[in-house]
Parts: structure tokens; sequence; C-alpha cells
């Protein structure tokens, strides 16, 4: 429930219908799929994938949280985000 309050209707629109949402960044729109790791995408401006990440907080923490937790970061410290998010191979 948390998640669905921080989410724009657009956001909540596509996590319901597609398991995912975007986050605009200043150097990339991201999409942010339903998981614990590896599951933040970087999109160029046509929308493919050009790097993924894995970045989560420590612990058991409920999928939902750790989607927010990314959401947040991203739309804070975008530089730091990047900076500390671990590269995820784009084929797995």
């Amino acid at each position: 429930m948390l998640l669905e309050r921080a989410l724009t209707p657009a956001q909540r629109r596509d996590l319901f219908a597609n398991r995912f949402f975007y986050v605009k960044g200043e150097r990339f729109t991201y999409r942010i799929r339903e998981g614990h790791s590896g599951n933040v995408d970087a999109l160029d401006p046509s929308g493919r994938v050009v790097s993924r990440f894995c970045a989560h907080p420590f612990g058991r923490v409920p999928v939902y949280d750790v989607m927010l937790a990314q959401k947040l970061w991203i739309e804070t410290d975008e530089n730091m985000f990047l900076k500390k998010a671990a590269p995820y191979p784009l084929q797995y």
C-alpha cells in the first residue's frame, strides 16, 4: 500500500498492468520491474535497455518496499544510485 501511495496514477497503472513502472531521472528513464534485485533497467530515449542495476536494502525486505526504495533513491540522488548500484547482466 505504501508503494501505491507513492506512485503517480500512470506509474500505478503500469504496475498493476505490467508489474513494472517508469521513473524519470536526469540521465535516464528507469523501468523498475517487480523484484528484489537486478530489476532496475536504464532505458535510452527509444526505450531500449542500455544498463541493468541491482540495488536493494539489506535484509529480508518485502518486494514492494524494495521497489519504493529504488524509486526514491533514483528521484532524490540519481548520481549516487548510479555510483552505488551494482551493474547486472542484460542477459540473465
